[in-house]
């Protein structure tokens, strides 16, 4: 047997797209130990999934979950050491089978926000570092901000589970924008609710690296100080 074979059978064994015992002859194994190897892989990917979407997995009873995991780990099995990266695609998983598993359009919504906090949370960028690099009076991005485009409002759901409500009200549909960022002082995600003049100055933002407060609009710089006590914004006193 030519070794891309011999790695084929083994990936249709790990993700189940074969019965073990129709592989058992040519792999040389007996069924039950392929079984064990299969369940072994697929609870740590489902362990990965439960721990990267804390929340969502909250609001689900376990017969609904562990069909939508199983269903997930076969549309996407593992292909990277980095356990973590395997639920990456879960929140689009989730927006393309919503009606395949009656699922509330939010969830995949919900599932966005808990990747984009992880996301956020490992972020690379060093806030201190894009601080040092700006003039003194200036305003800058914080390098961990994403912004989140959504439907419903996300945003207090999760403040409500965070706050250990065991069932809070589903999130209501509203067109709505989620700034999320670290806190560089506590590496604490934070989020909030962007208003129309928080996007204003976030595009002035997008078009330059920092801003001097004294050059900012007049219209915008109580937007941008309270942009600043989220972590939205990074100010360089001196």
């Amino acid at each position: 047997m030519k070794l891309s074979q011999y790695q084929s059978h083994w990936d249709e064994v790990l993700t189940g797209k074969i019965p073990t015992d129709l592989l058992s002859k040519t792999l040389e194994l007996p069924s039950e130990r392929l079984q064990l190897y299969r369940g072994f892989i697929a609870n740590h990917y489902r362990e990965a999934i439960e721990k990267m979407y804390p929340r969502l997995r909250e609001y689900f009873p376990s017969a609904p979950w562990n069909e939508i995991t199983e269903s997930y780990y076969r549309a996407f099995p593992p292909v990277a050491w980095e356990i973590n990266g395997l639920s990456q695609n879960f929140p689009e998983f989730l927006r393309t089978s919503h009606r395949e598993f009656q699922l509330p359009q939010w969830a995949s919504e919900l599932a966005a926000y808990e990747w984009v906090e992880f996301a956020v949370y490992t972020h690379l960028g060093e806030e201190a570092h894009t601080l040092n690099e700006i003039p003194a009076g200036h305003y800058t991005l914080n390098p961990t901000l994403e912004i989140l485009a959504l439907t419903a409002l996300i945003g207090p759901y999760v403040a409500s589970r965070d706050r250990g409500e065991s069932t809070p009200a589903d999130p209501s549909p509203q067109p709505n924008v989620l700034l999320v960022a670290r806190n560089p002082e506590t590496w604490r995600c934070v989020f909030t609710q962007a208003s129309p003049t928080a996007i204003s100055a976030l595009q002035i933002f997008a078009e330059a690296r920092s801003i001097s407060g004294a050059a900012l609009p007049a219209e915008l710089m109580d937007e941008c100080t309270k942009l600043r006590s989220q972590f939205v914004l990074l100010f360089k006193d001196k």
